[in-house]
């Protein structure tokens, strides 16, 4: 599924693919974008696909392909936030087959890309990973400070809320998302549950919550 025999066509570019989305992403985001940047896409998302996907066994190609989705899956933020998915899969329709994708890559890379809009309804397996890997954060030890980054990012982008609602959206976000693969749900549930409890302590008066504020994912 990979590329064809045929010596003619040469095998998808997978590198240049990536340093693409990389130089776009560090040149084109807002430097009010605290969490979706080129740090979420290469340093998180990316690194997550790794991990499930050495968890899970796919095959080398699928893992390339997959890479490749994770470095494009918030490429449409360099154009607007609202709808990036369908921006981000619009962009690699047109860039990837200069890098020598072939329909069928780009295909399966359109439907993966859009596996990371909320609330998720991934399709396959890679999708579930890419779905995944996008949320991998909601149970790990950066849980508080990319929150902080998040809710910076919301208010820059002109979206004021107060603590509490911010303490509550992110609770109510957190009860409501289930990991799809068996491999996030053993790396990040237990830490997640934890969140949720902290999230859950009564909030005082003035708003506020024993904790760093947090914004939703």
């Amino acid at each position: 599924m990979e590329h064809s025999n045929n010596p003619e066509i040469p095998p998808p570019d997978y590198i240049g693919a990536h340093e693409y989305a990389h130089k776009r992403l560090t040149d084109e985001l807002l430097h009010c974008l605290h969490y979706h940047n080129v740090y979420h896409s290469f340093g998180e998302v990316l690194l997550a696909v790794l991990f499930l996907a050495n968890q899970v066994g796919i095959v080398e190609s699928d893992l390339q392909l997959l890479k490749v989705a994770a470095a494009f899956h918030d490429i449409g933020w360099v154009v607007q936030g609202n709808g990036h998915e369908n921006i981000g899969v619009e962009i690699c329709s047109h860039i990837l087959p200069a890098f020598s994708f072939s329909g069928m890559h780009i295909y399966r890379n359109s439907g993966m890309i859009p596996a990371t809009r909320l609330l998720q309804t991934p399709q396959n397996e890679l999708e579930e990973i890419l779905a995944d890997a996008d949320m991998f954060t909601l149970g790990s030890d950066d849980f508080w400070p990319r929150n902080s980054d998040l809710r910076y990012e919301i208010e820059a982008l002109g979206e004021i809320v107060s603590d509490k609602e911010a303490y509550q959206s992110q609770l109510d976000f957190l009860k409501i998302y289930q990991y799809h693969t068996i491999a996030a749900q053993k790396a990040r549930d237990h830490q997640k549950k934890e969140y949720i409890a902290e999230l859950s302590r009564p909030v005082s008066q003035n708003g506020r919550l024993d904790g760093p504020v947090v914004g939703r994912l």
